[in-house]
C-alpha cells in the first residue's frame, strides 16, 4: 500500500449555503479555504473527483481569539460515494480548537462540512490522508435513498406520493441532482391516487422509455435555495432552463397513449395553438398554500389581449367550478373549456374524489397540460400544474404568472 496526501482547495466545491469570495478574503487578508455568511446550518461540499480510501482527515480552523476559534464547536463532517448517503465520521478537537481530526478508514468521493445553527463556518485547510489499496474496491451502481425515493441498479423508485405534478417535480429534482442518471424509472409506489391498480407502475403510460444522453448532474439542487427552483418556483425568469430542459427532453416525454389523447382533444374542441390564451386556474385547497389570485386581474388581461387578437380563443383549465363559470360567462363565445377534465365546487383536491378511471383522468390531465404549455399566450395562478406547463414550455416566454 501506498500512503498518500491530499489537500483540499477551493475548485473542489460543488455546493455550498454560500460564502466570501476568495478576492473578499485576500482583501482581509485571510488565508482560507471557506467562510461561510452568518446563516442557519451553513455547510460547504467537497468533490473529490475520484473515490479515495482515506484514513484520517485534518481541518485546520481559523486562526484568531477564542470567541472566533469556538465559532466552530458545533462542527460535523460526512462523507458519501454518491451524495445522498451520508455516514457522520466522529471528530475530535485539539484543547485550543486549533484543528480537528477524524479517522475515517473507508472509501468515499464527497465530503461535507457543517454546522449547527446559526454560525459562520470558516476553516483555513482540510487535508486527507489516504492508501492506494493493492487492489481497488468493488464498487455497483450505489444505492442511494432521499425523502422522494431511492436510485438502485440503474432504476430510480419513486416513493413520494402527493399530487402529480408534485411528484414529478420531485423525480425531476432527483435526476438533476443525481451522478448517474437512470435507465428506467419505477412508480410502483407513487402515484397511488392516480392509477386503479395501486400497485403497478404507472410511468411507462404517463412517460415515454427514458432516453438519459449526455446528462451532466447539477451538484448546485444539493441546496434547499436552488431546489427550490424546481419544487416551488416563486419567479419563472429564474428557471434554469439550460439545466432542465435535456432532462426533461430525456425522462419526460409523453408516452404514445398521451399524445393521442392529446391529439383527440385538440381535434375535438379545434384548438389552433398558435391563437389560443389559455388560463391556469388552480382553486379547491391551493389558498392553504399560497395567496388566491385575482381573478379579475387575469379576465383583464384575456380581454386586452383578445382586443389585439380578435380571432383569438381563451381556454380555461381549472379544477374549480365557480372560476370556470366567472370566466365563460365573461369572456362569452370566446371562451371554452374541456368537457374531459372535472370541476368541483368545494375545497377537495379532484385526484382525491376519483373512485374510478384514474389512469385515464391521469393521461387526461398530462395531455391538458401539454396543451397548455404550447398555447400563444399561457395566464397562470401559482400552483404545481402551473410549475409544468412552464417546464413543458421550456422557456417563461408568454408565461405571465398572477
Amino acid at each position: 500500500m501506498q500512503n498518500y496526501k491530499l489537500s483540499l482547495e477551493r475548485d473542489f466545491i460543488i455546493a455550498s449555503s454560500g460564502g466570501h469570495s476568495v478576492r473578499s478574503l485576500a482583501k482581509q487578508n485571510l488565508d482560507l479555504l471557506y467562510h461561510s455568511w452568518l446563516t442557519k446550518d451553513p455547510f460547504v461540499v467537497y468533490d473529490l473527483k475520484n473515490i479515495h480510501y482515506c484514513l484520517s482527515i485534518s481541518l485546520s480552523n481559523r486562526d484568531g481569539s477564542e470567541r472566533i476559534r469556538k465559532r466552530i464547536k458545533s462542527l460535523s463532517i460526512a462523507v458519501s460515494t454518491d451524495l445522498f448517503n451520508w455516514h457522520k465520521v466522529v471528530v475530535s478537537a485539539d484543547a485550543n480548537l486549533a484543528s480537528y481530526n477524524a479517522g475515517v478508514c473507508s472509501s468515499f468521493r464527497y465530503l461535507r462540512v457543517q454546522l449547527t445553527g446559526t454560525q459562520v463556518l470558516h476553516f483555513r485547510s482540510i487535508d486527507l490522508f489516504c492508501t492506494r489499496l493493492s487492489a481497488p474496491p468493488v464498487t455497483n451502481l450505489p444505492v442511494s435513498c432521499s425523502r422522494y425515493g431511492y436510485f438502485n441498479n440503474g432504476i430510480y423508485w419513486v416513493t413520494h406520493d402527493a399530487g402529480f405534478f408534485s411528484i414529478c417535480s420531485t423525480v425531476l429534482l432527483e435526476l438533476v441532482r443525481f451522478p448517474c442518471p437512470p435507465k428506467y424509472i419505477n412508480a410502483s409506489h407513487s402515484f397511488l391516487h392516480f392509477k386503479d391498480d395501486k400497485s403497478s407502475n404507472i410511468w411507462p403510460l404517463l412517460f415515454s422509455d427514458p432516453i438519459p444522453v449526455n446528462l451532466e448532474p447539477s451538484f448546485d439542487f444539493l441546496s434547499s435555495k436552488n431546489s427550490n427552483k424546481i419544487l416551488h418556483p416563486s419567479d419563472y425568469a429564474r428557471i434554469p432552463f439550460s439545466v432542465l430542459n435535456p432532462y426533461l427532453n430525456a425522462y419526460f416525454c409523453p408516452s404514445k397513449d398521451v399524445k393521442s389523447t392529446r391529439s383527440i382533444i385538440q381535434k375535438k374542441y379545434d384548438i389552433c395553438l398558435d391563437k389560443t390564451i389559455v388560463i391556469v386556474y388552480r382553486g379547491t385547497d391551493k389558498y392553504i398554500e399560497s395567496p388566491v389570485a385575482d381573478s379579475r386581474l387575469i379576465l383583464d388581461r384575456a380581454k386586452a389581449i383578445l382586443k389585439l387578437n380578435p380571432g383569438f380563443r381563451v381556454l380555461v383549465q381549472t379544477d374549480q367550478a365557480q372560476i370556470r363559470s366567472f370566466f365563460c360567462g365573461a369572456l362569452g363565445n370566446a371562451a371554452f373549456y374541456l368537457d374531459e377534465m372535472p370541476v368541483t365546487e368545494g375545497e377537495a383536491v379532484i385526484h382525491k374524489t376519483l373512485d374510478r378511471n384514474r389512469l385515464n383522468f391521469s393521461q387526461t390531465l398530462l395531455s391538458v397540460v401539454l396543451i397548455a404549455s404550447d398555447c400563444r399566450h399561457v395566464l397562470l395562478t401559482s400552483s404545481n400544474v402551473s410549475n409544468w406547463v412552464v417546464f413543458f414550455r421550456g422557456s417563461d416566454q408568454g408565461i405571465e404568472l398572477f
